[in-house]
């Protein structure tokens, strides 16, 4: 039996979930890399947090667990628990959270960016933008025009 390695190398300040909601309610966005978001989703998103961030996005808890891969009961009783949502499910919210901030840059206030992307579209076979991202796919079609709508592109 292997035993695991450790390290007596002090670890960074941990970033947490917490400190990125704060972010983001706070306008200073997400000041997110690539490593950090590993870390977040890695470290497990706790369910307590569903409530805050679907008031955040300007969407009903009920919507933003279904767009998690949740449905609104396990998320209340992981909520409930004190236990952390599936990994897919905090990918997901990082994945909206991004789309959020880009959409609120590009239409230029958080009301516009909400209502972009909740409207149905038919470039997405008349789904709304956030319901196409929620697979990575879909994300990227929605950054992609999202960026176009910015710079002039075509969509």
């Amino acid at each position: 039996m292997m035993k695991a390695a450790t390290s007596t190398r002090a670890r960074p300040a941990q970033f947490g979930w917490d400190e990125l909601l704060d972010n983001v309610r706070q306008h200073h966005g997400l000041q997110l890399s690539a490593e950090r978001a590993y870390r977040l989703v890695s470290q497990g998103m706790p369910a307590r947090l569903v409530d805050p961030i679907s008031q955040t996005l300007g969407m009903a808890k009920a919507d933003l667990a279904i767009l998690m891969g949740l449905d609104r009961s396990t998320a209340t009783r992981l909520s409930a628990a004190d236990k952390t949502v599936p990994m897919h499910s905090a990918e997901s919210v990082l994945r909206l959270l991004e789309l959020h901030e880009l959409a609120t840059d590009v239409f230029g206030t958080l009301e516009q960016a909400k209502a972009w992307l909740q409207r149905p579209h038919p470039l997405f076979d008349e789904a709304a933008p956030v319901e196409a991202a929620r697979s990575s796919y879909g994300a990227q079609r929605v950054k992609d025009m999202l960026v176009s709508i910015k710079y002039g592109g075509v969509v």
